[in-house]
C-alpha cells in the first residue's frame, strides 16, 4: 500500500515584515489550510506530522534554513501533504528578529498569505496542543483520525535524524513502508527489542518490571505510549501505576505530556497527583504551565500544591503570569508554598518584584518560612533584606538565629556568631513524590 504523510509544520515567528506579501517556497510543498489538510489525511487515509519551529532563535532557525531545504528532506516530502503555519508566538528568551529571518520564512511559507499564516497556526496549536505556547522545536506525527500520535521529538535534530524520524513514522503507519536500506536492520532491531520490553514492563517481578519500563521511555514506537498509558489507569494496581508515571517523567516525555495532563485534571488520588506534578516538573515543558496554574486554583492539600508549585516553576519560572503567581504566594501563599517558592528562588536569577513578597515572609510567624527568607535572602544578596535581617537577628532562635546570620554575612555584615547555610533544612522539609 502506498503511503504518504501530511507535514503539518508549525512554524512559530513572529511575523513582522510578512504582512500582504506572499513567497515562493523552492522547497517542500506546504498546504495553506489546517481544515483542508485534515479532511485530505482522513479522506486518504494519510497520517499527519506536525513540527513547531520559533524564530529568533538559532537552533529553530538553523532548522529552517537547513533541515526544511535539505535535497533529502525535501525529497521525503513528496511522500507527505504539508502545510506550514507561521504564528505569533512571543517568546519571554526570543529576541527581536532580523529582516533576513523574515525573508527566510517567506520564501519557505511559498504563496501562503499572513492571514493564512496566522489562522493555521492558531488552529493546529489548540487542534493539539490547548496551550498558548508551544516548545520548540518540535515535531509531531500523527494518524489520520488527527488525535493519536505516531511519534513526538521535542528540540533540536540533525537533518539525519529528522529524516530517520520521518521514516520511522511512515514504517509505524504502515509497516511495508518500504524503508532505505541501511536502516532495516536498525528499525527490526529496536522492534524486537521493544517487544521484549514490553513483556518484562508486565512482568509480575518488580525489579525486572522497573528495569524494562525504565528502558521502554526512549523509544519512539507508538506502542511505548499505548502501554504506559493503560498501565497509569485507574483499575491498574497502584504500585504499577505509580511507576509508569515515573518512568513518564523523563527528559524528552514530551509524548505522554497530554495523558499526564488529563490525569493532573482529573485524578482524585493524593498519591498519583503528587507523582504526576513530580513527573512534569522532571520534563519541564512549557505546555505544562497553563494546566499547571488551573489546577493550583483548587487544589487544598499543602504537599500536593508544593509539588504543582515546583512543577511551575521549573515549566514557566521567567513567565510573567508564572511570576504573578510567585508574588502572590510570597504575599499571601499558606507557609509550605511559600517555602516551597524560596526554596526554587534560590535556583534562578533575582528579579526586584519579589522584594515585597520576602519582606513578609522575612516576619513571618512561622520559623521555617522565615529560614526559607533568610536562604533566599542570602543566596541572592538581597540588599534590602539586610536591615531587617539585623534586626531580627538578636530575637530569632535556634536554626532561624542561624540562618539570619548566615545571610548576613552573606551580604558582607560581621557576625558575632557563625551562621549554617539553611539550604539542607529547607530542602528537606519539602514533600516529594514516592514510586
Amino acid at each position: 500500500m502506498a503511503v504518504r504523510i501530511i507535514v503539518f509544520v508549525l512554524t512559530l515567528v513572529w511575523t513582522l515584515g510578512l504582512a500582504g506579501q506572499e513567497a515562493t517556497s523552492t522547497g517542500i510543498d506546504w498546504r495553506p489550510e489546517l481544515a483542508k489538510a485534515l479532511k485530505e489525511a482522513k479522506d486518504g487515509n494519510r497520517p499527519l506530522m506536525v513540527a513547531f519551529v520559533l524564530r529568533a532563535e538559532p537552533a529553530n532557525e538553523r532548522l529552517c534554513a537547513e533541515h526544511f531545504l535539505d535535497p533529502e528532506i525535501v525529497a521525503l516530502s513528496r511522500e507527505f501533504v504539508c502545510v506550514l503555519a507561521l504564528g505569533t508566538y512571543a517568546s519571554p528568551d526570543a529576541t527581536a528578529g532580523t529582516r533576513g529571518s523574515d525573508a527566510l520564512i517567506a520564501a519557505l511559507a511559498g504563496k501562503m498569505t499572513a492571514k493564512q499564516i496566522a489562522k493555521v497556526e492558531i488552529d493546529a496549536r489548540m487542534e493539539w496542543m490547548d496551550s498558548p505556547t508551544v516548545s520548540a522545536p518540535q515535531f509531531l506525527f500523527v494518524r489520520p483520525d488527527g488525535s493519536s500520535i505516531l511519534l513526538r521529538h521535542v528540540w533540536m535534530l540533525e537533518k539525519r535524524e529528522l529524516l530517520h524520524k520521518m521514516h520511522k513514522a511512515l514504517h509505524f503507519f504502515d509497516p511495508e513502508h518500504a524503508l532505505p536500506q541501511a536502516l532495516v536492520e536498525d528499525f527490526k532491531a529496536e522492534s524486537d527489542l521493544v517487544a521484549q520490553l514490553l513483556l518484562e514492563s508486565d512482568d509480575n517481578n518488580m525489579k525486572t518490571r522497573r528495569d524494562a519500563m525504565k528502558q521502554l521511555a526512549d523509544h519512539d514506537d507508538p506502542r511505548v505510549v499505548d502501554f504506559l498509558i493503560a498501565q497509569t489507569h485507574a483499575e491498574v494496581d497502584q504500585a504499577k501505576r505509580l511507576e509508569a508515571i515515573d518512568v513518564m517523567g523523563k527528559e524528552g516525555g514530551a509524548k505522554f505530556l497530554p495523558r499526564l495532563h488529563e490525569m493532573l485534571k482529573k485524578e482524585r488520588g493524593y498519591q498519583v497527583r503528587t507523582n504526576v506534578a513530580d513527573a512534569l516538573r522532571r520534563i519541564g515543558m512549557v505546555e505544562s504551565v497553563q494546566p499547571l496554574l488551573d489546577v493550583l486554583k483548587s487544589e487544598k492539600k499543602s504537599q500536593v500544591r508544593s509539588l504543582l508549585l515546583r512543577a511551575l516553576m521549573v515549566c514557566g519560572g521567567t513567565r510573567d503570569e508564572v511570576q504573578k503567581e510567585i508574588e502572590k504566594v510570597l504575599l499571601r501563599g499558606d507557609e509550605l508554598d511559600q517555602v516551597t517558592i524560596m526554596s526554587e528562588l534560590t535556583k534562578v536569577a533575582w528579579d526586584d518584584r519579589y522584594e515585597k513578597g520576602l519582606a513578609k515572609c522575612l516576619k513571618a510567624n512561622d520559623s521555617k518560612v522565615r529560614v526559607a527568607a533568610f536562604w533566599l535572602a542570602g543566596t541572592h544578596k538581597v540588599e534590602s533584606a539586610r536591615k531587617p535581617m539585623k534586626m531580627r537577628l538578636s530575637s530569632e532562635k535556634n536554626s532561624a538565629r542561624s540562618a539570619c546570620a548566615w545571610a548576613l554575612q552573606a551580604l558582607g555584615e560581621e557576625v558575632a556568631e557563625a551562621g549554617e547555610d539553611p539550604s539542607k533544612e529547607i530542602t528537606d522539609a519539602l514533600p516529594s513524590a514516592s514510586f
